[in-house]
C-alpha cells in the first residue's frame, strides 16, 4: 500500500466500531460460519478461513476510506499552496544560519531573481549594503526575544538597485530549544516611503516660503501697546494705522493663546534677543487665522531697550497642510499597521496549517505501518493453514487411500475411493491454485501426476495409482517437465514441485 493511503488513528477508531457493534450482529457473523455434521460451529481451518476473509472486507473498506481522506488532505494541500504561492507579500523561510530554504513567487519577484536561484542563498545577500547593521541586529533581536519583530530596511534586487521593505519575523523552535528556522514576510514599502519624502520636502517648501516671505510688521511695548503697523496689517484689520497704533495687539489674539505671546515676549533678553511663536489671529470678520511671528529687541544707541518689533506672516493654509499631512500620515501608518496584522495573522495561519498537515502526515505513516503488518501477519496465516492442511491430507489420508487402491475394490468402495479423491483435491487446492497460476496449460491427468509426484512417488508407483502404465506416466512426466520449463536441466521435478509454494 502507498504510504499516501494511510490516515493515523483510523485502525483504532474502526476496532472501536467493531467491538460497539450489538451482540445480536455478532452473534449472526458467528452464525454464518461453516458447521460440520453435527451443526455446531467449526473450530478449524473453515473457521480461520472465514475471519480472515472477514478481516480483509474490512480492511478493504478501511483502505477506501483512507484514501478519501488523502484526497482531502492533498486538496488542503492544494489550498495551502496556492495561498502562499500567489500572496501579494514575499514569505521566506531561512535554515539557522541565514539562508533561504523556501520563497514564494512574490518574494522572487521583488528581488527579481529566479525562485530556484534564491534557494541556499544568504537571504544577507538581497539586503542593500545600508542595512547590513540593521539586520544583524534584527535578527538577533528576534532570537533573544522569541518574538515577532518588524523592521523597515532596504533589500537589494539582483541588478543593484534597492528598494524599502518593511519585514516581519519571528523564530521556529523545536521541544529541545533548538531554532528550528526563520519565517520572514517582506512587503514591498517603496511607495510609503516615497510619499513620506514628498511630504518632507513639501514641508521645506513651506518653511522656506513662510521663512523668506514675512508680510506683516509691527512694534510694540512691554504691556502690548501697538506703536508701529505696516501697510500689510493695515488691510488684514481693515483699518487705519491710526485705529490700529495706540490698541494693544492682545486685543486681536484669541484669549487662549495669550500665554503664548506672553511667554515669548517674556523670553527675550540681551543675551536672547529673538524668538518665535506661533498663534491665531482674529479678523474683524470673525475668521481665525494663523500667524508666525518672529519677535526682538530693539535698543536704543546707547543700548537701552526701547520696544519689540516684531515680523509675521499667515501660515494658514501652511497649518491646514501641515495638518492634513499629519491626517494622511496617521492614516498611511494605521493602513500599514492594519495590513501588517493581516499579514501576521495569514503568517499563523500559514505555520498552524504547516504544523496541522505535519501532524497528519505522521499519523498516516503510523497508520499504513500497522496496516502492512495486520496484512504481512494474514499472508503468514494463510500460508501455515495451508501447509497444514496438505501435511494432514499426506500423513493420515493418502496412506489410507494407497491401501485401498491396492486392494480389490467393489463398486461401492471405487464411488467412495472416487469421493475421497475429489474432497482430496479440494483439501489441496491452495496448491493446486499456485500451480495453475504459473502454468495454466497442464492437463487433469498431468496435474493428477504432479499431485503424486511431489508426493514422491515413483512411476511405477504412480503407474498403479492412476491404473496406467509406467510408460505413459513417463509420458506425462516428460510433457509436465516441457511444460515447467525444466527439459535439459538437470532439476528434481519433486524437488521444484516443492519450490512451488502457494
Amino acid at each position: 500500500m502507498n504510504r499516501k493511503d494511510d490516515q493515523p488513528g483510523k485502525t483504532s477508531s474502526l476496532r472501536r466500531r467493531e467491538r460497539a457493534r450489538p451482540k445480536k450482529q455478532r452473534a449472526e457473523d458467528k452464525s454464518s460460519l461453516p458447521a460440520g455434521r453435527s451443526g455446531k460451529t467449526a473450530d478449524g481451518p473453515e473457521r480461520i478461513i472465514h475471519e480472515l476473509e472477514a478481516r480483509q472486507s474490512e480492511l478493504t473498506r478501511q483502505n477506501e476510506e483512507l484514501r478519501q481522506i488523502w484526497a482531502e488532505t492533498e486538496a488542503a494541500l492544494a489550498r495551502y499552496a496556492d495561498l502562499f504561492e500567489f500572496a501579494p507579500v514575499g514569505y521566506f523561510t531561512l535554515n539557522p544560519d541565514g539562508r533561504i530554504v523556501e520563497a514564494n513567487l512574490m518574494g522572487a519577484r521583488m528581488l527579481q531573481v529566479n525562485r530556484s536561484s534564491l534557494l541556499n542563498q544568504p537571504f544577507s545577500r538581497y539586503v542593500a549594503h545600508e542595512s547590513k547593521g540593521l539586520i544583524r541586529s534584527y535578527v538577533q533581536d528576534v532570537i533573544q526575544s522569541r518574538e515577532k519583530r518588524i523592521c523597515e530596511l532596504q533589500a537589494r534586487r539582483s541588478d543593484g538597485s534597492t528598494f524599502f521593505v518593511s519585514a516581519e519575523s519571528m523564530g521556529v523552535w523545536d521541544q529541545k530549544d533548538r531554532l528550528l528556522k526563520f519565517l520572514i514576510v517582506i512587503v514591498d514599502i517603496s511607495e510609503r516611503k516615497r510619499m513620506e519624502e514628498e511630504l518632507r520636502r513639501s514641508e521645506k517648501r513651506y518653511r522656506h516660503i513662510v521663512e523668506d516671505h514675512a508680510s506683516f510688521i509691527c512694534r510694540h511695548r512691554g504691556d502690548g501697546t501697538i506703536t508701529f503697523v505696516n501697510e500689510a496689517i493695515c488691510e488684514l484689520m481693515g483699518k487705519a494705522k491710526e485705529e490700529i497704533q495706540g490698541s494693544s495687539l492682545y486685543d486681536y489674539i484669541p484669549i487662549e493663546d495669550h500665554p503664548v505671546v506672553r511667554e515669548a515676549i517674556a523670553s527675550l533678553s540681551k543675551e536672547c534677543p529673538d524668538s518665535r511663536q506661533l498663534h491665531r489671529v482674529a479678523l474683524p470678520n470673525g475668521r481665525i487665522v494663523w500667524h508666525e511671528w518672529i519677535s526682538r529687541m530693539v535698543f536704543n544707541p546707547r543700548g537701552q531697550f526701547v520696544e519689540y518689533q516684531a515680523a509675521g506672516r499667515d501660515i494658514t493654509e501652511i497649518q491646514k497642510a501641515q495638518e492634513a499631512l499629519r491626517e494622511a500620515k496617521e492614516n498611511l501608518e494605521r493602513r500599514v499597521r492594519q495590513r501588517t496584522k493581516a499579514l501576521a495573522k495569514v503568517n499563523e495561519d500559514l505555520v498552524k496549517r504547516e504544523q496541522e498537515l505535519e501532524e497528519e502526515s505522521r499519523r498516516l505513516q503510523d497508520a499504513n505501518t500497522a496496516l502492512k503488518i495486520l496484512l504481512h501477519h494474514r499472508e503468514e496465516d494463510r500460508r501455515n493453514l495451508e501447509e497444514s492442511v496438505l501435511t494432514n491430507v499426506r500423513k493420515l489420508v493418502l496412506p489410507h487411500l494407497e491401501t485401498l487402491l491396492r486392494s480389490r475394490l467393489s463398486p461401492v468402495q471405487s464411488n467412495l475411493v472416487n469421493i475421497i479423491e475429489t474432497n482430496l483435491k479440494d483439501l489441496v487446492s491452495p496448491f493446486l491454485r499456485t500451480l495453475m497460476g504459473h502454468y495454466a496449460n497442464l492437463t487433469p491427468r498431468e496435474i493428477d501426476v504432479v499431485h503424486l509426484a511431489r508426493e514422491g512417488k515413483t512411476a511405477k508407483e504412480i503407474a498403479e495409482i492412476l491404473n496406467s502404465s509406467v510408460r505413459s506416466i513417463e509420458f506425462h512426466k516428460a510433457n509436465i517437465r516441457t511444460k515447467l520449463g525444466l527439459k535439459n536441466r538437470k532439476v528434481n521435478l519433486r524437488s521444484h514441485l516443492l519450490s512451488l509454494k502457494p
